[in-house]
């Protein structure tokens, strides 16, 4: 038997998934987004913004923006929402779930050459607790 996927609703305001969410034990759902009418230098798709989606609704609440572009992969530990991206940097970025506001937690290379990682997305856990 095939799954089925049923859609329970839209972004809105022409924002789009940047890749990931992740869903924590207490029902919260996050995942970074950009603007798709975005064609600014500054804007979305270089500061993609962490987002709050309503599981029942898909809804979204814009948190804040995270100061790193190509946010593909997202996953949460220890109250935090870690970024990994996608523009050939290797960075991983921790976000305030708060405020939307990334720091950079560390940088990763392919140990075979030595080059920053491009980050496709994350390997996450379904429900991880909201403590960490």
């Amino acid at each position: 038997l095939s799954p089925t996927v049923t859609q329970i609703g839209t972004l809105g305001g022409n924002m789009a998934i940047a890749g990931d969410i992740v869903g924590i034990g207490n029902g919260t759902v996050y995942g970074t987004a950009y603007n798709l009418n975005d064609g600014t230098s500054s804007g979305t798709s270089v500061n993609n913004v962490l987002v709050q989606i309503d599981p029942s609704t898909g809804a979204m609440t814009m948190i804040g923006a995270t100061g790193f572009p190509k946010l593909f992969g997202v996953a949460y530990a220890g109250g935090m929402v870690f970024g990994f991206t996608h523009d050939g940097s290797g960075h991983v970025i921790t976000i305030d779930p708060t405020t939307g506001v990334g720091t950079l937690f560390n940088t990763f290379n392919d140990p075979d050459s030595n080059m920053p990682i491009t980050f496709s997305g994350a390997g996450v856990n379904s429900k991880v607790s909201p403590i960490g």
